[in-house]
């Protein structure tokens, strides 16, 4: 075989190899494309942006501070909901990266109402809460496990009323839309609002559900139609509350009773007067914390396990 065969040969070779190439990147990108609209890297109600270009990523919101690593333009990240006092940079998660603080100006959009965090403000805020807990013993907390918007409605429509950093405490208020995917939640210091049941460490049992027409065909019936008669002793509850089955923390939870629940005292207490019994009206009669009803009548009896009811 001559040189020019072999050289026409080495070059067929080569065509056939790109040509190979070219189809196998044509193929994958497709590919790739679908993987990552299948499987966003956050959920639908994260606050997130792009990077605009390559960015450090670093462990405080200084130059100065250690780069964790360095993020590519077009990397999706989430919003922790904090943000320095300069407002020159932001905390996000970077999904399958660390979660740190970046330049903000280098963000396709940056969201309104993140907190303002500082170094000697967060600890001091820390101190604070495990000293005054949020809400009482009795109200059903949970934590967000992502940055959360909380809106008016229990929907993607619904106004943003705030964001919800990570970590954030907040208590059920007992309702729950039709689907269960959002659940109604007191965020303390925040407002109260709708936000993704799926993105809170744990949504207890028994939520009401909710719907703009039956909250307002609820609220008429409840108008002509008071849950007890007048010579009953009643109370509102101030806070969304467990009714338990007997009058201490660990005893079962019956339901949860959402702030503004009128109930009725059967004339009972616990020996130390913090747990009365009521009667919740359309739910059951059991034990709840004293300190979270509008008032408490005197001349209650003392009741106690040994005596029975």
């Amino acid at each position: 075989m001559n040189t020019s065969t072999i050289d026409r040969s080495g070059r067929l070779a080569f065509l056939l190899a790109l040509l190979l190439l070219l189809i196998g990147i044509v193929l994958a990108v497709p590919a790739g494309i679908a993987l990552a609209q299948d499987e966003p890297p956050f959920g639908e109600d994260v606050v997130t942006a792009t990077t605009t270009a390559n960015l450090r990523i670093r462990s405080a919101p200084s130059p100065d501070a250690e780069t964790l690593a360095i993020l590519p333009a077009g990397t999706v990240v989430g919003f922790t909901g904090l943000t320095d006092e300069s407002g020159d940079w932001v905390q996000v998660d970077a999904a399958d990266g660390p979660t740190g603080w970046v330049s903000a100006a280098f963000l396709s959009n940056v969201p309104d109402g993140l907190t303002v965090w500082s170094e000697d403000g967060a600890a001091e805020e820390e101190e604070v809460a495990a000293d005054k807990p949020p809400f009482g013993e009795d109200v059903v907390t949970a934590m967000t496990t992502a940055n959360l918007r909380i809106r008016s409605a229990p929907s993607l429509d619904g106004e943003m009323l705030a964001i919800l950093p990570a970590g954030t405490v907040v208590g059920f208020t007992g309702l729950a839309d039709q689907s269960g995917d959002w659940v109604q939640v007191d965020a303390a210091d925040g407002p109260t609002g709708w936000v993704s049941a799926a993105f809170l460490s744990n949504v207890p049992d028994g939520l009401t559900v909710w719907s703009e027409d039956g909250a307002a065909e609820e609220e008429e019936v409840a108008a002509d139609e008071p849950p007890f008669g007048e010579d009953v002793v009643t109370a509102t509850t101030t806070a969304n509350l467990r009714i338990r089955s007997a009058p201490r923390l660990d005893a079962e939870m019956l339901a949860i009773l959402p702030a503004g629940t009128v109930v009725g005292f059967t004339g009972l207490t616990d020996e130390s007067g913090d747990w009365v019994q009521v009667d919740a009206a359309d739910g059951p009669t059991g034990w709840v914390s004293a300190a979270f009803l509008s008032n408490v009548p005197e001349g209650l009896t003392v009741w106690s396990e040994d005596e029975g009811d």
